[in-house]
């Protein structure tokens, strides 16, 4: 600060300068966040257009999902059960 009435116009600015920024972060997250659920309602439909075509969507309904390490861990906790 200077000392003199200039001051008190540089402390406006710097007021104006927060306020102009706050305002700008505001509408940053709301354009964000407009991003988001426009990305999952696109993403639903999707979903919805191919179930429709009779795509699978996810893994079919009964079907195990059996990989090397389930059978790796299945094995230890076998090993160190009390049963």
């Amino acid at each position: 600060m200077t000392g003199t009435n200039v001051d008190f116009i540089l402390e406006g600015v710097n007021k104006y300068l927060m306020s102009l920024a706050k305002e700008q972060i505001r509408l940053a997250f709301e354009q964000s966040e407009k991003e988001v659920q426009d990305l999952h309602q696109r993403t639903k439909e999707g979903i919805e257009t191919a179930r429709l075509n009779g795509k699978q969507i996810g893994q079919k309904q009964g079907a195990k999902l059996t990989t090397k390490k389930s059978i790796e861990a299945k094995k230890q906790i076998q090993k160190h059960s009390k049963f």
